[in-house]
């Protein structure tokens, strides 16, 4: 197991995203993606569910349509991926999300939100656009 996990709707997002961009201006069907992914099609669904309604693709029904970009791959990080999918991200306070801990100073220090804060900062200099 990897020490920083991501999840898999964020591995689905990611990858089609890109498979989209290298296909220009060709559809995908959610079927192609799932495949090419090795992936479930109604987990890849749901994840294009939200990538839709937040503007990242486009869907055309019926037997030639599929998904496409609806903005510039130049625009789109892997910080916005990955808050679509999972949600707004918090560079401070507790890595663990709680809001009472029963030491006075943190047990890790200040490190757990630098690492943090590297991997945010990562995913946001990172644009679908970098893998054509």
């Amino acid at each position: 197991m990897s020490l920083i996990n991501f999840s898999e709707g964020f591995f689905i997002a990611v990858h089609s995203l890109i498979l989209l961009e290298k296909h220009k201006p060709e559809r995908l069907s959610a079927k192609f993606l799932a495949q090419e992914l090795h992936s479930s099609q109604a987990h890849l669904s749901k994840v294009f569910q939200k990538l839709t309604k937040a503007g990242v693709v486009t869907s055309v029904r019926g037997p030639a349509g599929g998904f496409v970009l609806n903005k510039d791959s130049e625009e789109i990080t892997f910080l916005d991926i990955y808050e679509i999918v999972e949600g707004r991200v918090n560079i401070s306070g507790c890595v663990f999300g709680k809001s009472y801990c029963a030491f006075t100073t943190c047990i890790f220090g200040n490190e757990l939100n630098k690492l943090t804060k590297e991997v945010y900062d990562k995913l946001n200099s990172t644009k679908i656009s970098d893998f054509r």
